[in-house]
């Protein structure tokens, strides 16, 4: 299921990155794994619940474009690598700060953005080192703006969480063909 590739894009600090996104989207949220052929990032984690999708889609039973911004501590994150990368030199996690985003409907296909601030490397989810010496720059927060599309007929590719595939077929009938 996540090694379903979809269009869209990965901007990191005003720049296109050449992530390559497979979204999985399960009762934790929006796991975006940037499957650009290593273990490299970045990778997000958005937690934009299945609850929290479903009430969004279906307090707006009018709109065609939903907005959205989450709040809270607990945002998601975004790892720079994952896998064995992250075991051997760290994850480099950076939590969600601010959190942004749109869906809306585009040529049979539904569009997801997502935007926002991060917070500070957090410099506790090293798993075997702590490399020394990282610049303040690099410790920095990030700003980010990614969007991609799921096409209709591919819904359960990505949705694995029931209530949200649900909901998102809903609102894809609803909404129509965009």
């Amino acid at each position: 299921m996540a090694d379903t590739f979809v269009e869209g894009e990965v901007w990191v600090d005003g720049a296109l990155t050449g992530s390559r996104l497979s979204p999985y989207v399960s009762e934790h949220g929006f796991w975006l794994w940037n499957r650009a052929g290593s273990w490299g990032g970045p990778h997000f984690e958005v937690r934009l619940l299945p609850a929290d999708l479903s009430s969004l889609v279906r307090a707006s039973p009018n709109a065609d474009i939903l907005h959205f911004e989450l709040a809270g501590d607990d945002l998601g994150h975004v790892d720079e690598c994952n896998g064995y990368a992250a075991a051997d030199g760290g994850s480099y996690r950076r939590p969600l700060r601010r959190v942004v985003g749109r869906i809306y409907r585009h040529d049979r296909r539904t569009r997801f953005e997502f935007e926002g601030v991060t917070g500070p490397l957090d410099m506790t989810f090293y798993s075997v080192h702590c490399p020394e010496g990282i610049s303040a720059a690099r410790q920095a927060p990030w700003s980010f703006h990614l969007w991609f599309l799921v096409e209709d007929a591919r819904l359960g590719n990505h949705f694995t969480d029931k209530e949200s595939l649900l909901v998102m077929q809903e609102y894809v009938k609803r909404a129509g063909n965009g």
